[in-house]
């Protein structure tokens, strides 16, 4: 068997296990062991560093464990050579010098703070000049000044006034003031009358219209018929019966015609005591309950009481009202 290696290839450094001496040293060391050792002077001449290496029990071993003692250096049991690390060192240095500027900063601040407020300053001495001065008297003459050059100004102008106008005027003259009144015209106002005019819009007469409630105490309703409707949808939906609709009416025709007049009681049925009713469509504007209830040859009374109108109340056109009939005419 051709052997790659005539030396072990688990020797290595305590630092680095691809490099070995090539002699018997102290510094080879066990990589097939747990933890690296050293080994002895004197199984790396029987072993480590000849072919014999494979023959060694560490080598041979599976599993790894420590080296035995018979293979051991000096020391039980090897120590890896730690390196100096200068990088920790340097950034350490700096750490404290950044540390120690920082620190005497405040000192700093405070000594130059002292320095500027406590520092001396030159005294100044003042100096006073004194200047003098010689006084020289006047001599004082006598002196006589005529009274006339120390009248007032006033006085004066009144003397030169008095003596021109004594020169100028005759003794008989008189001077007359005759005052000048300056007027102003008197501004005119000019009153210009506005006229409002009022618009009293008059409200549009209420009309009667189909479908409308008439009455008050009794109320009724004129519906003008339409194709398909029939006296039971009236009564459900005024809430009478059929009988009353077939009862009030004066003259209604069965079956039921298009568009046939119908007065209809609402919310009652018991219309035995009533008048029949005939639907009628006010044609004169303005005319008044009496005439229209006389036109229609009908009791005053029943007529007003069954529209709910009053006396003299005029009616307008196109109102619609109930007439009130005392005998059917289908009778």
């Amino acid at each position: 068997m051709n052997k790659v290696h005539n030396f072990c290839p688990f020797l290595g450094l305590a630092d680095d296990s691809n490099t070995h001496m090539f002699f018997p040293s102290d510094s080879n060391c066990c990589y097939h062991a747990k933890p690296v050792s050293a080994i002895n002077i004197e199984q790396q001449q029987i072993f480590c560093l000849t072919e014999e290496y494979e023959n060694c029990k560490v080598y041979n071993k599976k599993v790894l464990a420590a080296l035995p003692e018979e293979f051991r250096a000096s020391k039980s049991q090897f120590k890896k050579e730690k390196r100096f690390n200068w990088k920790i060192l340097f950034r350490t240095l700096i750490l404290i010098t950044t540390l120690v500027v920082i620190l005497q900063i405040p000192i700093i601040k405070g000594q130059l703070f002292k320095n500027i407020l406590f520092k001396e300053s030159p005294t100044l001495s003042p100096t006073f000049v004194v200047s003098t001065a010689t006084f020289t008297p006047i001599p004082t003459h006598k002196m006589s000044i005529p009274i006339e050059e120390i009248l007032p100004y006033e006085e004066k102008l009144f003397q030169a006034t008095k003596t021109s106008m004594a020169q100028t005027m005759s003794p008989e003259s008189t001077i007359t003031l005759s005052p000048t009144l300056t007027s102003s015209p008197i501004p005119t106002l000019t009153v210009t009358p506005t006229m409002t005019a009022t618009y009293t819009a008059t409200p549009e007469p209420i009309v009667h219209e189909l479908d409308a409630l008439i009455g008050t105490d009794y109320q009724f309703v004129i519906h003008k018929a339409k194709s398909g409707e029939n006296l039971n949808q009236y009564a459900t939906l005024y809430n009478t019966s059929v009988e009353a609709i077939l009862r009030v009416n004066y003259a209604l025709n069965i079956p039921l015609w298009v568009d046939a007049l119908v007065v209809i009681p609402v919310n009652f049925s018991d219309v035995s005591q009533m008048p029949y009713f005939q639907p009628y469509k006010v044609t004169s504007e303005g005319i008044s309950v009496e005439t229209l209830a006389q036109e229609l040859a009908t009791n005053l009374e029943d007529f007003i009481y069954y529209n709910g109108l009053s006396r003299g109340e005029n009616l307008n056109s196109g109102d619609w009202l109930i007439v009130p009939r005392y005998q059917s005419a289908n009778q």
